[in-house]
């Protein structure tokens, strides 16, 4: 009985490891966008401006108004009906921290190591432009779907709104670009 339970184990850890062994890639990239997102702790101030104020032009633009920095250096887009908050969590850095961390991953799979530099370097400027952008359009949806919201939903369902845009949003831009991904190079699979 006591053979029978060794081997048992035995077998259980070696599904595991073999589990892990295939998906080391996955953890990685986890690595990655915790480690990146951490980053935010030591320069909030400079990722604040170097995420917020791109994002804010944007909607702002698109509002046909300008922002302004308000109350403890934030964002503020004043509209004739209300204002838009850009708070250091409506940023987009963890979204950005995410999409680096697909496009690192999934380039050293599938690109020479020769050629992985260069298009790193590439990649980190196309996140942050793709980063900027959707968070510009986040921050006009939220507001118009938030326009919406106040008329049909008790307060308190507000919030949980403002999250799911933002949710919805930078999901369909991940698997948008996860899609035209795996279009490039179609023996790979991205998610």
């Amino acid at each position: 009985m006591l053979v029978i339970m060794i081997v048992g184990f035995k077998m259980r850890v070696l599904n595991i490891m073999e589990v892990l062994r295939k998906n080391i890639g996955v953890f990685v990239f986890m690595g990655i966008a915790v480690t990146l997102y951490q980053v935010q702790t030591v320069f909030p101030v400079q990722l604040y401006r170097m995420f917020a104020y791109p994002s804010a032009w944007i909607a702002s633009f698109f509002f046909g108004s300008s922002f302004v920095v308000g109350q403890d250096n934030m964002l503020v887009i004043p509209l004739s009906r209300n204002v838009i908050n850009i708070t250091s969590g409506c940023t987009g850095y963890g979204f950005f921290c995410i999409l680096i961390a697909i496009y690192l991953h999934k380039t050293l799979k599938v690109v020479s190591r020769r050629k992985a530099v260069s298009l790193i370097l590439l990649g980190v400027l196309f996140c942050y432009s793709v980063a900027i952008i959707t968070n510009g359009f986040r921050i006009i949806c939220a507001y118009r779907i938030d326009r919406i919201c106040k008329v049909i939903l008790p307060a308190d369902y507000q919030l949980m709104v403002h999250h799911a845009v933002g949710i919805v949003v930078f999901l369909s831009t991940i698997m948008l670009l996860s899609f035209l991904f795996e279009r490039k190079y179609s023996n790979e699979r991205i998610l």
